[in-house]
């Protein structure tokens, strides 16, 4: 199946063309105000929820199998000695990998206007979890730069580090300025958070945190692209 090699780009594109159409409507309804809202606040309300619960799910299968590509990728360059990474760290990356995945899917079925606890804990494994993904990830990259077969560039590799390390930064940036921010809100909906609703200075830099934080994770999947080109995955049926 040659799509294989077109899954990065396919992940990235599909992740920001979700964001865009759910925005779109959200903005078309005025139920969000149009500069930046969060992304979840672009779901929050029908009928975009429903759009963005559908699309989210589908992105979230397409990350899940992505990643999972990567894993079987590594894995055979470790069983043919290509590289001389540890087993056991593959799989616990593809499992912080398949939980992120999931986190995805938490927050497009369960709401910030349904259930908010709920709704923060899939995206604390969408993002956090995430995160820890992204460092072994680049970790694991480490050990390409001097392979066989699928050696990376220093550039590749520079690339991957530089996306993983600014992950935490704006994990913590976007939770305190958000904080900070509903903290001095005095408007009447947060959906339609605007300059004269106070805070609203600390709710961009927060907002700007959580878009760059979210971009940044696909991005960095999209680097996997030139590794993918040299991958086949077949389907086989076999009858008895």
């Amino acid at each position: 199946m040659q799509i294989v090699r077109y899954f990065p780009i396919i992940i990235c594109g599909y992740q920001v063309l979700a964001c865009i159409i759910t925005y779109s409507i959200a903005v078309y309804n005025k139920h969000v105000y149009y500069l930046f809202p969060y992304i979840s606040d672009t779901g929050a309300l029908t009928p975009e929820m429903n759009v963005f619960g559908q699309l989210f799910n589908i992105g979230a299968m397409l990350m899940a199998f992505g990643l999972f590509v990567r894993y079987k990728q590594v894995e055979n360059d470790i069983n043919t000695k290509n590289i001389t990474l540890k087993p056991i760290w593959n799989k616990i990356v593809i499992l912080l990998g398949f939980i992120a995945s999931f986190g995805v899917s938490v927050v497009a079925n369960f709401s910030e206007y349904s259930i908010l606890s709920i709704h923060l804990f899939g995206a604390f494994l969408a993002f956090g979890i995430g995160s820890f993904y992204f460092y072994i990830q680049t970790w694991i990259s480490s050990y390409y730069l001097k392979a066989r077969n699928r050696r990376i560039s220093r550039l590749t590799f520079c690339t991957r580090l530089v996306l993983a390390c600014i992950l935490v930064p704006l994990h913590f940036t976007g939770g305190h300025y958000g904080y900070l921010s509903f903290k001095e809100f005095h408007g009447e909906s947060y959906l339609l958070w605007s300059e004269e609703d106070g805070g609203y200075n600390y709710h961009l830099l927060s907002v700007f945190s959580e878009w760059f934080m979210y971009l940044d994770m696909f991005f960095y999947i999209l680097t996997f692209s030139r590794e993918y080109q040299k991958i086949e995955v077949g389907l086989t049926f076999k009858f008895k």
